[in-house]
């Protein structure tokens, strides 16, 4: 796929590359290993906060304090992990697991993406005026297909707002 500086068509990056269906296609689309660890870390913690003493010791209130915010923390990762990107010739759509944003090219600023190798997660970053928000797509080496779409998508939005996205 080619991505011009100006779109005549709208591009697609979908990242459900199993081309599933219904609660699936959010699972493969966030990254099935992704959804697994998640899931992982936070039965762990959950696990945690239940087994600890039931006591009002401040030790034990800021444990416990410090495993709800990490598994809100996991929530909050898996819910703004990107599903699929659409670039037009007027904004772009960035769709998680319950809204699909759209961002006119007009307001926005710049995108930023930052690449974790050892972790294999992409952080994107769009900026609009004062205001930024920020997405992750996990984009392993490992899984090739994955991995190539983020990096064409990356080349795309390179191309589109010029200069380096990665900043």
């Amino acid at each position: 796929m080619i991505c011009s500086p100006e779109l005549s068509e709208k591009k697609k990056f979908d990242f459900n590359v199993r081309n599933e269906k219904g609660w699936s296609a959010i699972f493969y689309g966030k990254g099935a290993l992704l959804g697994a660890t998640g899931l992982v870390i936070m039965l762990i913690f959950i696990s945690g906060f239940v087994a600890m003493p039931w006591e009002t010791q401040p030790a034990y209130i800021a444990a416990r304090g410090f495993v709800i915010l990490a598994v809100l923390y996991c929530v909050t990762v898996y819910h703004r992990a990107i599903t699929k990107i659409s670039l037009d010739e007027n904004a772009i759509y960035v769709k998680t697991w319950t809204k699909d944003r759209r961002f006119p090219t007009q307001d926005i600023n710049g995108i930023k993406t930052t690449y974790y190798v050892s972790w294999g997660i992409a952080l994107i970053r769009v900026q609009r005026g004062n205001r930024s928000s920020l997405y992750f797509l996990w984009a392993p080496t490992f899984e090739r297909e994955r991995y190539d779409l983020y990096l064409e998508m990356k080349t795309c939005m390179e191309k589109r707002f010029g200069g380096n996205t990665n900043k």
